[in-house]
């Protein structure tokens, strides 16, 4: 009959600044309770910040219990789609992989750990997965960071799966989209169908770069889209900046594109990749 609140804290470490958004879900209804973040020029004293954080979240809301979700660079995992029987279930394939993952990827099993997600596929007999490897030394770096927190960390996932999580949740595009966000230090080139990301790509941006330097990354971006991609995608989201939308318009001629729009209170472009974290965290 009574539901309790559930909710996650979620962190977003990028280059510039350190992120946090704790996103609650109560009778199925999502909420930001919470959101700041802060510069990040002292890599040193991340976890003194990050805590401080917290101490305000839960202050601000009196939260005593929640879990913690960290988000992943891409730069610090490997990821590649594979096929695998269409008998095999979950625990046969979680069993495959941390035996056999160093087959795909050339890593000493020793130095990783795994994950999957089942992807959409058109065989009768095969399956298709994407696989996902991380070192045990990003790991460790995360259980360090939030050690002194005082809530459980359960949660570390890539920054594209988190992205396109959030921007799925305001857009609830069914179709075959394309998001482009370009006004981070990183930018991403994501493409997915409804919920499940089917391509991804990132290239870093470097603060002192021109106009002319950001317009020659995006097309190398743009250039990276599979051609079965690029004539499936219905509709492209950019972000708020519409920056470069010439250079866009002339590579996906007669495809709609718009910006992205936030209608929840104290969501922005630079929480998005924060508040796709947090959803895992409450589902």
């Amino acid at each position: 009959m009574f539901r309790c609140r559930r909710s996650c804290l979620a962190v977003d470490v990028g280059q510039r600044s350190l992120k946090v958004v704790l996103v609650s879900s109560f009778r199925q209804e999502v909420r930001i309770d919470f959101c700041h973040q802060l510069a990040t020029e002292n890599k040193a004293d991340l976890s003194h910040s990050l805590l401080a954080l917290v101490k305000q979240a839960i202050k601000a809301k009196n939260y005593g219990r929640s879990i913690i979700a960290c988000s992943v660079s891409s730069e610090h995992f490997q990821q590649r789609q594979v096929e695998l029987p269409i008998d095999m279930d979950s625990k046969d394939i979680e069993t495959h992989f941390r035996h056999s993952a160093g087959d795909y990827f050339a890593m000493n099993s020793e130095q990783w750990i795994c994950d999957f997600q089942l992807q959409e596929s058109s065989s009768v007999d095969k399956q298709a997965v994407r696989l996902c490897v991380i070192t045990k030394e990003i790991i460790n770096y995360y259980l360090d960071l939030v050690q002194p927190l005082p809530w459980r960390f359960s949660i570390l996932e890539p920054d594209v799966v988190s992205l396109w999580r959030g921007f799925y949740m305001l857009s609830k595009q069914q179709d075959i989209t394309a998001l482009l966000f370009l006004n981070s230090a990183r930018w991403y080139l994501l493409i997915g169908k409804a919920q499940q990301l089917l391509f991804s790509q990132v290239k870093k941006i470097l603060v002192s770069k021109q106009s002319s330097d950001e317009q020659q990354v995006l097309i190398e971006l743009l250039m990276l889209i599979p051609m079965e991609l690029l004539s499936a995608i219905s509709m492209i989201y950019i972000t708020e900046t519409m920056d470069h939308q010439e250079i866009i318009a002339s590579y996906f001629p007669n495809k709609s594109y718009q910006p992205l729009q936030y209608r929840m209170k104290g969501l922005t472009d630079d929480f998005l990749l924060a508040f796709g974290l947090g959803l895992r965290g409450i589902c």
